[in-house]
């Protein structure tokens, strides 16, 4: 979900030169810098790592993709500001969303999965409604909440936003994990 929240304001902040400098609208006219190749990696990513693997390694591979996720927006964030051995801003940018996309991909093929093994019967088809809300609920906020941190504080908010959200969810991870381990819930999400 945060992955989609990105991949929406990204498409509002960067225009057709692709520098990160100047980062006024030119006509509406505006450059997405997600690339369709990674999009594919993502894809792939999401496919393996959804197939065959057990509850508790999901686990582990769902909290290392929000470890991965969250450092990557932080690096998004700061691609204005920094360069990597004297690549382009953009180039930097770019760099970082792909290693924020693998965070994402574990992120979003495992949480289905994580699901589909600890729900059964009715509290399944609840907890898949729950997270379809959420993830609607996402979907259709995405584009007040991005152009308004693009409007009113600055491109690189879209991307800060996500490093205390993931912190947030990494410890919560953590204990749903904790919790399903050592008996103490019957149910995480």
């Amino acid at each position: 979900m945060l992955d989609h929240f990105i991949n929406y304001c990204q498409t509002h902040v960067f225009h057709l030169d692709g520098e990160i400098d100047d980062l006024k609208s030119r006509d509406g006219a505006y450059y997405c810098t997600s690339l369709s190749v990674m999009e594919h990696i993502k894809s792939q990513w999401q496919l393996e790592l959804a197939w065959g693997i057990k509850v508790r390694t999901q686990m582990k591979v769902f909290i290392t993709g929000l470890a991965i996720f969250s450092p990557g927006s932080l690096l998004c964030a700061l691609s204005g500001d920094l360069t990597v051995g004297g690549l382009a801003h953009i180039t930097t940018l770019n760099l970082s969303r792909a290693f924020q996309g693998l965070g994402a991909s574990a992120m979003m093929s495992l949480s289905l999965s994580i699901i589909s093994a600890e729900f059964h019967g009715k509290e399944r088809g609840t907890a898949f409604g729950i997270w379809g809300g959420v993830s609607g609920l996402a979907t259709a906020i995405r584009p007040l909440v991005g152009g308004v941190l693009v409007e009113k504080v600055n491109w690189q908010s879209i991307f800060y936003i996500n490093v205390p959200i993931g912190i947030v969810g990494i410890a919560l991870s953590i204990w749903a994990n904790d919790c399903r381990k050592f008996g103490l819930a019957k149910h995480y999400s």
